[in-house]
C-alpha cells in the first residue's frame, strides 16, 4: 500500500522549491481569518498558519526562514507580546518584518506593549489591500 503525502506538506514542499517566494508566517487562534489571508496573497507570497501561540513561536525559535510574520496580540496560550519578546531575542533580524495585529488591547500588559511597539501594526479589522501595501513596503519589493 502506498501512503500519499498529506496535501499541506505537498503544497510545502512545492512552495519552498517555487521561484523565492517570500514565506509569511500568520500566528492567529481565528483560523478563518489565517485562511482568508492564505487565499487572498498566495499569488505571490507562501502563506503559512499556526492557530496555536505556542507552535508559531517554536517554528520562529527553530530558525524556520519566514519574511514576514503576522502576529495576533490577544492569544489564548501564547500573548503576541511574549512572542515577539522571544523572537527579538533569539532572532532580531525579524524586528522589521514582525507585524502586530490586534482588535483593541483589552488588558493593561497589551496596552503596555503597544505604547513601547515600535514596529508595523495592523488594526482589525483590515482589508486585504492594507496587508498586500505593508507586505509589499515590508518585503521591499513588488509583488
Amino acid at each position: 500500500m502506498v501512503e500519499k503525502e498529506p496535501p499541506e506538506s505537498a503544497a510545502r514542499r512545492c512552495s519552498e522549491g517555487a521561484a523565492h517566494r517570500p514565506r509569511v508566517l500568520v500566528i492567529d487562534d481565528e483560523s478563518l481569518l489565517g485562511q482568508t489571508l492564505q487565499l487572498g496573497l498566495e499569488e505571490n507570497l507562501d502563506v503559512e498558519l499556526e492557530v496555536s501561540g505556542q507552535k508559531g513561536l517554536d517554528r520562529l525559535l527553530a530558525g524556520e526562514g519566514f519574511q514576514l510574520v503576522l502576529c495576533d496580540l490577544s492569544l489564548p496560550d501564547v500573548t503576541g507580546a511574549e512572542i515577539y519578546r522571544r523572537a527579538m531575542e533569539l532572532r532580531p533580524e525579524l524586528s522589521q518584518v514582525f507585524v502586530v495585529m490586534t482588535g483593541g488591547a483589552v488588558t493593561a500588559a497589551s496596552r503596555a506593549f503597544l505604547e513601547a511597539y515600535q514596529g508595523p501594526l495592523l488594526h482589525k479589522p483590515f482589508k486585504l489591500s492594507e496587508v498586500e501595501a505593508l507586505a509589499l513596503r515590508l518585503l521591499g519589493r513588488a509583488l
